[in-house]
């Protein structure tokens, strides 16, 4: 498929002076007629060299550009492809997601680091893939895939010497987004009443229904004085 929904240039139209946009995406007119892989000693020379970092990039955050920043500033002359995969592609492998394939897209072209997107990328590599995009490098930080059974999925890469390592952001994942919603969930519930969504939106049950009526009841009668119980019974049952 190898791109979104999104055109290369549908973000002039809500811009000024349509100057600095996103990331294109991929375009095999633009690839080299007789290409031969960049060695990583002549890539460090300076060599125009085109870096591969691929991803989910699922609720976009900051230690997604960092891999990417990273990825970007590898070499002195990188054009740095990010490879995005379909949500039919991350649900079979890794699970479910939050935004869709074209929100997950968009995030990843508007990253200032990023010269060209590709969509609906495999997990394997092969060196065909790398041709086919003219790839010289793999970048991706050197943790174990645990999601993935089987061999070292950087296996092939790192045989041919196009593997390059990156550090992942400590603190700072999807699943621990997630996870901070669902721990704070009668929290982001509320927050999201007073924004105007209703209990069915936001797939709230009955039993869950009828006790935040009852707080918010209880809470419009006694005020801070019952916000501040409900932090003490909260703090003992997470110390219990």
């Amino acid at each position: 498929m190898e791109r979104g929904s999104f055109e290369d240039d549908d973000w002039k139209s809500v811009v000024k002076f349509p100057q600095h946009g996103p990331a294109k995406y991929f375009d095999r007119t633009s690839l080299a007629q007789n290409y031969k892989r960049v060695t990583m000693e002549e890539a460090k020379n300076g060599a125009p060299c085109r870096v591969y970092s691929d991803g989910a990039y699922d609720v976009f955050h900051s230690g997604h550009a960092r891999q990417l920043m990273q990825a970007k500033n590898y070499f002195p002359n990188v054009t740095l492809i990010a490879g995005v995969h379909s949500n039919k592609e991350i649900h079979r492998v890794k699970g479910q997601t939050v935004n869709t394939d074209d929100e997950r897209v968009e995030a990843v072209r508007h990253n200032r680091y990023v010269d060209e997107v590709l969509f609906d990328v495999p997990f394997e590599y092969s060196i065909e893939f790398f041709d086919k995009y003219q790839i010289d490098f793999i970048a991706h930080d050197d943790l174990p895939y645990t999601l993935i059974s089987g061999p070292d999925p950087y296996d092939l890469p790192k045989r041919l010497n196009m593997f390059l390592p990156t550090q992942r952001t400590e603190g700072i994942s999807t699943s621990d987004l997630v996870t901070r919603v669902v721990r704070n969930y009668d929290s982001y519930v509320r927050r999201n009443l007073k924004r105007g969504y209703d209990l069915n939106e936001l797939n709230v049950g009955t039993l869950t229904q009828a006790r935040i009526h009852t707080e918010n009841l209880i809470s419009s009668i006694f005020g801070n004085s019952f916000q501040m119980i409900s932090k003490m019974f909260g703090a003992a049952e997470e110390s219990s």
